[in-house]
């Protein structure tokens, strides 16, 4: 993925919300002239130390047909 788009980044779309121990993060990753490419958001249960269960939800890039 880095090779196809070298100037791409993920960016966070605002602070993670959280309760207890679980939180969610809402994101975009994409070049500079298009970062929402593709969008999505990380639903985490941490354990103290690590994420303990990891649920990534990614929605379809801009402009793509299903």
């Amino acid at each position: 993925m880095r090779e196809r788009f070298p100037t791409a980044r993920f960016s966070l779309l605002g602070a993670p919300e959280t309760i207890g121990d679980v939180f969610r993060a809402f994101w975009r990753y994409g070049p500079p002239e298009k970062p929402q490419m593709v969008t999505g958001m990380d639903f985490v249960i941490w354990d103290g130390e690590r994420a303990r269960v990891l649920y990534a939800f990614v929605n379809p890039p801009t402009g793509a047909t299903t």
